[in-house]
């Protein structure tokens, strides 16, 4: 039997970004702060994605959260970067495929599936998160992510660590508690915000992780 998809039932919501040229050449300070896709609808739980705090000669961050019934943020899952571009890097970010993020349901089963991928010259970086509810309920079924083709569980660890300064791009991931959002507000929140809680985040993981610890040691 064909289940048919209703996209109406989801509010997708773009969140505003900082962002530069990826012409290469062009000297800038970023290449792109905040952003990221909010979906939700009546008596759903939003989920967010794609949300990056990503400057030249400085670690990277990508990030999505889920909100409480409070209405307080917290984060769902948590990739650091390390990368050696600077201000003249080739950038670019976007999704393998556009037409799989989205935010579906029949009623029955909500759908929710994101795909992101950053390139930085040659480097590329890929992956994607997909979760299932009870859209009656709003109770989380099942979710999982996949980096560079690989399924990961998500009992593992929320905490990516990717280097991209090595031929093949690296992925660690890292089993530990995710840094708070204390009480972050991602509509609102501006550069400066951004760099703020992402060095906050870094140094929490750092003490937790040996992995991020050594990754990010200059």
């Amino acid at each position: 039997m064909r289940i048919t998809r209703h996209l109406c039932f989801a509010i997708a919501i773009l969140m505003f970004s900082f962002q530069a040229s990826s012409v290469a050449g062009q000297g800038r300070s970023i290449f792109e702060i905040g952003g990221g896709v909010v979906f939700s609808g009546t008596n759903q739980q939003p989920v967010s994605h794609g949300h990056a705090y990503l400057v030249p000669e400085q670690p990277g961050f990508v990030f999505g959260c889920v909100q409480a019934p409070n209405g307080e943020w917290k984060l769902n899952y948590l990739v650091l970067i390390k990368h050696s571009a600077t201000a003249n890097t080739v950038f670019e970010r976007g999704n393998p495929d556009p037409a799989t993020s989205s935010d579906s349901s029949d009623g029955k089963i909500r759908l929710v599936n994101f795909n992101e991928e950053i390139r930085f010259d040659q480097s590329r970086l890929m992956f994607s998160y997909k979760a299932e509810f009870d859209a009656v309920k709003d109770k989380l079924l099942s979710e999982g992510m996949i980096f560079q083709g690989k399924r990961i569980d998500l009992t593992e660890g929320r905490i990516f660590v990717v280097d991209m300064t090595t031929e093949t791009v690296k992925v660690h991931q890292v089993n530990m508690k995710l840094p708070s959002c204390n009480k972050i507000d991602l509509l609102k929140s501006t550069s400066e915000h951004y760099k703020i809680f992402t060095d906050r985040w870094l140094a929490e993981t750092s003490e937790g992780s040996e992995v991020v610890a050594k990754t990010f040691t200059k």
